[in-house]
C-alpha cells in the first residue's frame, strides 16, 4: 500500500545521514502519540515511523550543518508517501513496519541551538512555524 502522509510527531531519535547506493539519505524516527476511549477510561498508543528523504549531494553540507537541530524529542512535521508492510514478530504477533518517503521534513518547536534550521525551502504553505499551545512543552505525553 502506498499513500500520502502528514505527520505531526516527536523524534524518538537524533536524525542521522548515511550515504547508501550512492545516493546522502536522511533517516529518522518519529513516534505519534494517539488517544482512544477504551470501555470507560481512555488509552494511549504510539504509533512509529521509519522515515528517509534524499539529500540532493548540492544541498547535503547545508543538511550536514543543521542536522543537530533534528535531535530526539524534536517535535517534526513530515509530509511524503508511505510504504506499509506487515509481517510476524518473532513471537508470532502481527505487526507492521510503515516506512516514510518524505519531501518536506520541518521543525516545529524551537531548536536547542540559536541556528535555524533549513531543512527544505519547499514548506508547505500554512504550515505552522512553531508548535500549537502545549504542543511542544507536553513531555509527559512523550512515548520515550
Amino acid at each position: 500500500m502506498i499513500a500520502k502522509l502528514t505527520l505531526v510527531g516527536n523524534l524518538g531519535n537524533n536524525a542521522e545521514i548515511v550515504h547508501r547506493n550512492g545516493k546522502n539519505i536522511l533517516n529518522l524516527s518519529v513516534a505519534h502519540n494517539r488517544q482512544f476511549k477504551n470501555g470507560e477510561k481512555w488509552d494511549t498508543k504510539t504509533d512509529w515511523f521509519n522515515v528517509s528523504k534524499v539529500i540532493p549531494d548540492n544541498q547535503l553540507e547545508a543538511y550536514k550543518k543543521n542536522i543537530v537541530n533534528l535531535h530526539k524529542g524534536r517535535q517534526v512535521f513530515v509530509e511524503g508517501t508511505m510504504n506499509a508492510k506487515a509481517y510476524q514478530t518473532k513471537s508470532g504477533s502481527p505487526a507492521v513496519d510503515v516506512q516514510v518517503y518524505a519531501d518536506i521534513i520541518k521543525g516545529l518547536d524551537k531548536p536547542k541551538s540559536s541556528d535555524s534550521i533549513s531543512e527544505s525551502s519547499a514548506a508547505p504553505q500554512g504550515a505552522p512555524e512553531t508548535a500549537p499551545e502545549g504542543g511542544a512543552n507536553a513531555s509527559d505525553d512523550l512515548p520515550f
